[in-house]
């Protein structure tokens, strides 16, 4: 997978594309390790809940 940000603090949601590949691969058990190459990205979790306040 290849991202592109906007800049500087830009925050992007990867889930999405993680999942989908993920199920295309056809692995049915695993886990899925996601590798950021670079000195300036990052990978981080948040807890996220679609339309809160």
């Amino acid at each position: 997978m290849s991202l592109s940000t906007k800049g500087f603090s830009d925050v992007l949601d990867i889930n999405g594309k993680v999942a989908k590949i993920a199920e295309d691969s056809g692995i049915q058990n695993g886990m899925v390790n996601v590798f950021c190459s670079g000195s300036t990205g990052s990978i981080t979790t948040i807890e996220y809940e679609s339309g809160g306040q």
